[in-house]
């Protein structure tokens, strides 16, 4: 609100909370060396000048044309759904839940190696592969997670199971159930490639088999003992 001294009182003006006095026309000479009669040095506005109370804080961002790019070929990794049974559960899977799998060269080959043979352990399945061979762990991992299903217990844990496939029902898959081989640290700790025939003895402290895959007839023989195989699948072997 803007007011002259002269034509508002005493008791008005304490009553109002926000007023400003206008210079009278005749007085504009008070203003003519407001500027010139102070020797200030240029400086920027206080913050606490302005409106606002606080930074505003911007959301600066690279330009996209700025920021170089590589020539090769990059595939956007992807979240692997794979099945995991308990050994108790009754019903086997038939599909899988990754419905899309890149079709390569290796898609067939490993659709016929679960053909061939419905259990495999994947350390064994990757000797297996033909020498020289490129294929990716990514690229493993789904196709065993499009072929198979794996058990979390009983004589086939760790290994991957051809969807179908009840090993449970099917008296032949004695041979594919996992030997556990442990032994004491540091007594066989050496190194060497990988053996799963048993022709060796185990170059780690635990090391998986598979029964069909040892070649030693001793071995078989002790694991074999027809006093030890029962008429029913139990958790602890077939």
């Amino acid at each position: 609100m803007h007011a002259g001294p002269n034509d508002m009182g005493l008791e008005e003006i304490k009553n109002i909370s926000d007023f400003s006095f206008d210079i009278p026309e005749d007085d504009d000479e008070i203003l003519k060396n407001f500027h010139s009669s102070y020797n200030f040095k240029n400086f920027l506005v206080p913050a606490s000048f302005t409106k606002h109370k606080l930074i505003d804080v911007q959301p600066f961002a690279y330009n996209p044309f700025s920021i170089p790019k590589s020539e090769e070929i990059e595939i956007e990794s992807k979240a692997i759904k794979s099945i995991s049974i308990p050994f108790e559960e009754t019903k086997i899977p038939f599909t899988p839940l990754c419905k899309q799998v890149t079709k390569t060269m290796y898609f067939d080959m490993i659709k016929n190696y679960f053909n061939e043979r419905p259990i495999w352990l994947k350390n064994v399945l990757i000797q297996s592969l033909p020498e020289g061979h490129n294929i990716s762990k990514n690229h493993l991992k789904h196709l065993l997670a499009f072929f198979t299903y794996s058990y979390e217990s009983g004589p086939w844990r760790n290994t991957y199971v051809r969807l179908e496939y009840d090993p449970k029902s099917d008296p032949q898959s004695l041979i594919y159930q996992v030997i556990d081989f442990r032994t004491k640290e540091d007594i066989f700790n050496t190194k060497g490639p990988y053996d799963y025939t048993f022709t060796t003895l185990p170059r780690q402290q635990g090391q998986l088999y598979q029964l069909c895959d040892i070649e030693s007839d001793k071995i078989k023989q002790i694991l074999l003992n027809t006093e030890s195989i029962g008429p029913d699948c139990t958790v602890r072997y077939k």
